[in-house]
C-alpha cells in the first residue's frame, strides 16, 4: 500500500471513530463497510448492567467502574501502571507460605499481583462489600483466569451485621469508589451491606499469612473481628493507620511496626504500614 493509499485509510478511520454515530452509519452503508476500533457508547437502558471499561497493566486485566473514572485507583491502571505497586512487590518479596486476606477488595486493583505471590496450596480471600465494586472485581479475576482465589460480596468487621455504606458524595454527583466508607445514618447516598467477622468465617485449618486490609477508616474494627484467627495464625499484617490510633491497637494484640510502605509520614500515618508479631 503506497503512501497516497495509507493516509486515506487513516483519515478514514479517524472520521469512522470520531464522527456521531447516524453519520457513521451512512458512511459505512455508501462505502460498503468499515472497520471500527473502538465501540461507540451508548448508555443502556437496562439498568442492571454494569458500565465499565477493561484496561491492563503489567500485571493482568480489569474491570474498572465509569463511575469512579477520576479515582486514582482507576487512572493509574488507565496509564498502564499498578496502584501501590510499592505493596505488591514488597508482598512478592516476602514468599509467603499460606493464605492472603485482601479486605477491601475495590475493582480488583491488586487481586490479580495478590495472586500471583500465592504458594502452591494457598489461596486469596478478597472482601468488596460494595455491589458495583464486587462485579468488577469477579470479572477483573474472570478476566485473568485466577482459580486461588475466593471473592465475596460483604465486608468484615467486630460483629455479624447490616450496616450503612456512604458509596456517593453529599450532592450525589460523583460515586466515592474507593472511598466508600461506613457510616452511622442511612440516606440517599448510602447503601446497605453486611458486615461479617473473619473469625467467624475463615475456616480454621487454613494458614494465614498475611492480612491486607483497606477499608476506610473501619480497619481496628475489622482487625478486632479476626481476634482468634490473628492469635492462632501471627499473620504478617497490612493496614492503613492515621494518627497513632491502629498503631496502639497493634500494640495492645502484641504487633510491631515494621516500615510504611506507601506515602505520609510516620506521625501522621500511612497507607500501608507492616506490622509483625513481636516474638519476645
Amino acid at each position: 500500500m503506497n503512501s497516497s493509499a495509507k493516509n486515506v485509510k487513516s483519515i478514514r478511520l479517524f472520521l469512522i471513530n470520531n464522527l456521531p454515530r447516524s453519520i457513521v452509519a451512512i458512511i459505512v452503508k455508501i462505502k460498503g463497510g468499515g472497520v471500527i476500533d473502538h465501540p461507540i457508547y451508548i448508555k443502556s437502558q437496562n439498568n442492571n448492567s454494569l458500565e465499565c471499561t477493561i484496561a491492563y497493566n503489567k500485571y493482568g486485566a480489569f474491570c474498572t467502574p465509569n463511575s469512579c473514572k477520576i479515582d486514582e485507583p482507576v487512572q493509574t491502571t488507565y496509564r498502564g501502571e499498578q496502584y501501590e505497586e510499592k505493596t505488591l512487590e514488597y508482598i512478592k518479596a516476602l514468599n509467603l507460605s499460606g493464605d492472603i486476606i485482601h479486605a477491601g477488595a475495590y475493582f480488583g486493583d491488586t487481586i490479580p499481583g495478590l495472586s500471583d505471590t500465592l504458594s502452591k496450596d494457598s489461596k486469596l480471600w478478597a472482601f468488596e462489600p460494595k455491589l458495583e465494586s464486587f462485579r468488577c472485581a469477579e470479572i477483573t479475576i474472570l478476566l485473568n483466569k485466577l482459580n486461588k482465589v475466593e471473592l465475596f460480596n460483604f465486608g468484615i468487621g467486630e460483629i455479624n451485621a447490616t450496616l450503612n455504606l456512604l458509596v456517593r458524595n453529599e450532592n450525589q454527583s460523583r460515586t466515592l469508589g474507593g472511598t466508600s466508607r461506613i457510616v452511622e445514618s442511612e440516606n440517599l447516598q448510602t447503601q446497605k451491606i453486611q458486615v461479617k467477622k473473619l473469625d467467624d468465617f475463615i475456616p480454621k485449618e487454613r494458614k494465614i499469612a498475611l492480612i491486607h486490609i483497606d477499608v476506610e477508616g473501619y480497619e481496628e474494627l475489622a482487625l478486632l473481628g479476626a481476634k482468634e484467627l490473628i492469635k492462632k495464625n501471627k499473620p504478617l499484617i497490612i493496614t492503613e493507620v492515621t494518627e497513632g490510633v491502629t498503631i496502639s491497637m497493634m500494640k495492645n494484640i502484641g504487633y510491631e511496626f515494621i516500615v510504611g510502605l506507601e506515602e505520609k509520614q510516620w506521625n501522621k500515618g500511612f497507607r500501608n504500614a507492616v506490622f509483625r508479631y513481636r516474638e519476645d
